[in-house]
C-alpha cells in the first residue's frame, strides 16, 4: 500500500512560517481505495508543538502520511465525501 508518487514541495514564503504547497500530486494506493492529494495544496506536514521536535520532528519518514493527513483532514472539515 505504498504511496505512488514522490513529494515535491515548495515553502510557502507569504504565508505562516512553516507551511509548504505541493508542486505535484501526491498519490497513494491503498488497499482497495487510491487517493490523490492535488497540486497546489499547503500543509504543514506534522503539526508538532516547537519544543517537541527533538523527539517528534514534524517531518521525517512520515511526512507523506502526515501531507495525506491533512488533506484528508482538509475535505472532512469543508464536508466533502470521498
Amino acid at each position: 500500500m505504498p504511496f505512488e508518487t514522490t513529494l515535491s514541495v515548495e515553502e510557502v514564503k507569504d504565508g505562516e512560517k512553516g507551511q509548504w504547497r505541493l508542486w505535484a500530486r501526491l498519490v497513494y494506493r491503498g488497499r482497495f481505495d487510491r487517493f490523490e492529494v492535488p497540486s497546489g495544496f499547503v500543509t504543514d506536514f506534522a503539526s508538532v508543538p516547537r519544543v517537541l521536535w527533538g523527539l517528534f520532528p514534524p517531518y521525517g519518514r512520515h511526512t507523506k502520511a502526515a501531507v495525506l493527513h491533512d488533506y484528508l483532514y482538509h475535505l472532512g472539515a469543508k464536508g466533502t465525501d470521498l
